[in-house]
């Protein structure tokens, strides 16, 4: 899998992820077929537990690890606290600067300023660049996200509180 499928999937995503949800299901439903292969399964069974028993992130997930591991070493994130210092609820979220139009939200760097503000803080508040990747990671392939939406709607109290 890591010899001939993941460098396929890795290369260019942190650009080519935030492309048409179509564009990139079609390349998903490889993955999975893929993943099919490896464990055995037949073409009309999940492979959801597949990837969690793998360890193996799906192409969302993969997306949402590449994205915002890029953000956090590439890009100059402004937060609450760095502008004001009022205790409000998202003084802990990075901002994101103003646009007009969709394509600038799916830029990279607002891309993983979104899923950087979505993350719990067990995660944020991670001391090494280290500890915070193989958090996010653990996170990921434990929940093993069919899309976006999905990690974006995820509800963290439901999670933590054993749900």
């Amino acid at each position: 899998y890591y010899g001939l499928i993941y460098p396929h999937l890795c290369y260019g995503l942190v650009l080519w992820g935030a492309s048409a949800n179509n564009q990139l299901m079609r390349v998903f439903k490889l993955q999975k077929q893929a993943i099919r292969s490896i464990a055995h399964l037949n073409f009309r069974e999940s492979c959801k537990e597949a990837f969690k028993n793998l360890q193996l992130l799906t192409l969302p997930g993969l997306y949402i690890f590449e994205t915002t591991l890029f953000c956090m070493s590439k890009c100059a994130m402004t937060s609450g606290r760095d502008i004001h210092s009022y205790e409000t609820r998202g003084r802990g979220n990075y901002r994101t600067g103003k646009h007009r139009t969709v394509v600038y939200e799916h830029l990279p760097s607002q891309a993983g300023v979104h899923f950087i503000n979505k993350l719990p803080n067990w995660i944020k508040n991670a001391i090494t660049p280290k500890a915070f990747k193989t958090r996010l990671k653990r996170f990921l392939v434990s929940q093993a996200f069919y899309n976006v939406n999905e990690f974006m709607a995820f509800d963290w109290e439901a999670a933590q509180s054993g749900d």
